[in-house]
């Protein structure tokens, strides 16, 4: 098996072998052994007439800060928002009424970045809640990036969303500006000093403003670490508190017409998932199963 597609799902095996360890020493081997045996077995579903008709699934060890499931696991997330907001377009809701918010806080020592993100989602239910939000926000995506400082060796938390307004936000008395967005998130927060906050909309000049909207879904679905910043963090011995502050968090939540949406789509998409037989035959599937070799850096059939 030649498929380089499948072949660049170990990419990142060197930086994986160093996570699988950092995993040894704080005493997880379960993780440190389920990060090892990620994306070495293939399995592929094909009808033998119509080569085309293949469905392929792949062991990943579904582990936060794998590289190769977390770019996985992104690339799924940006399929599914963008399905969800083509599902909204097709009822009306025009591609034109988006904005992309970041919110931050300040930088936080290894030793104060669980009580940090604790902070910022408690922080984000008050926020989603005012009555300015509620009057102007259709539907909404929120996702959580950590962004290390290897310089001053401190993290970044914040949240990237992507927001549906009505068409009179922009026009009309309820538009938010810059600094009513950090107003809002400032008593949120509850802090003293003035966060960060970017709020912009999604529109290009040079291109149509469909593009424009795909671009911020690829920046809002993007990984919650960067591989470079994981190669930092283990760098300066300090995963053991990153990885305790993110621990069974949930990184990305859904809200308002882009939920419903999102529902309607893996509907549909669990069904289509449920079908074992060639859609053009209908003759039943062969499973092939594909191993990788280390010896030769390639996946060898099984079957």
């Amino acid at each position: 098996m030649k498929d380089k597609k499948y072949k660049a799902l170990h990419q990142f095996d060197r930086i994986k072998r160093t996570l699988s360890q950092e995993y040894e020493l704080i005493g997880k081997q379960h993780a440190a052994e389920s990060i090892r045996q990620c994306s070495r077995i293939v399995l592929e579903h094909q009808c033998e007439e119509h080569v085309d008709q293949k469905k392929t699934s792949i062991q990943y060890c579904k582990n936060r800060y794998c590289p190769t499931c977390t770019v996985h696991r992104s690339h799924i997330i940006g399929q599914e928002l963008g399905q969800a907001i083509e599902w909204l377009h097709v009822h009306k809701v025009r591609h034109e009424n988006w904005i992309f918010l970041t919110l931050t806080i300040r930088n936080s020592d290894h030793d104060e970045l669980a009580s940090q993100i604790d902070l910022m989602m408690k922080s984000w239910q008050r926020f989603s809640q005012r009555k300015a939000f509620r009057s102007v926000v259709k539907g909404w995506f929120r996702a959580l990036e950590v962004t290390y400082n290897e310089k001053e060796q401190t993290f970044h938390p914040h949240f990237h969303v992507l927001i549906n307004v009505p068409p009179s936000y922009f026009s009309g008395k309820y538009y938010l500006s810059q600094s009513v967005w950090m107003r809002l998130w400032k008593e949120s927060l509850g802090v003293s000093y003035d966060p960060v906050v970017d709020v912009r909309r999604v529109r290009s000049h040079k291109s149509d403003t469909k593009d424009a909207l795909t671009r911020a879904i690829l920046e809002v679905c993007k990984y919650p670490m960067k591989v470079s910043d994981l190669n930092s963090i283990m760098k300066h011995r300090v995963f053991d508190s990153f990885e305790k502050a993110l621990f069974k968090r949930r990184l990305i939540a859904f809200g308002g017409n882009l939920k419903e949406s999102l529902h309607q789509i893996r509907l549909e998409q669990k069904t289509t998932n449920e079908t074992t037989s060639c859609q053009v035959c209908g003759s039943h599937l062969h499973r092939h199963i594909y191993v990788w070799s280390e010896e030769i850096g390639q996946y060898q059939n099984c079957s």
